[in-house]
C-alpha cells in the first residue's frame, strides 16, 4: 500500500469534522458520520431540506467529489445508516 493511503480515511473524518463544526455551532441541526458516509438530522423538514442543500455546497466548495446517485438527500422518518 502506498505511503499515505493507509490513513486517509483518519483525515477524511477530521476534514469533516472541521467543515462541519461551524455549520453545527451555528444551528440546531445534528450530524452523524461513519467514514465518507455522513447523516443529518433535524426535527424540521425544510430546515433539514436547506440544511442538505447547504452541506453539499460547502462539501463541493472545499473541493469534496459527491455522487449523486449514492445521495439520499429527501428526509424520512426512518432508514438503514451503516
Amino acid at each position: 500500500m502506498p505511503f499515505g493511503i493507509q490513513h486517509y480515511k483518519i483525515f477524511l473524518m477530521l476534514a469533516l469534522i472541521v467543515v462541519l463544526s461551524k455549520i453545527q455551532r451555528e444551528s440546531d441541526t445534528r450530524f452523524l458520520n461513519y467514514e465518507e458516509d455522513l447523516l443529518i438530522l433535524h426535527q424540521n423538514e425544510e430546515r433539514l431540506r436547506e440544511q442538505i442543500q447547504t452541506v453539499m455546497m460547502i462539501l463541493e466548495t472545499f473541493g469534496w467529489i459527491i455522487v449523486q446517485k449514492k445521495c439520499k438527500v429527501e428526509p424520512k422518518q426512518q432508514i438503514n445508516f451503516l
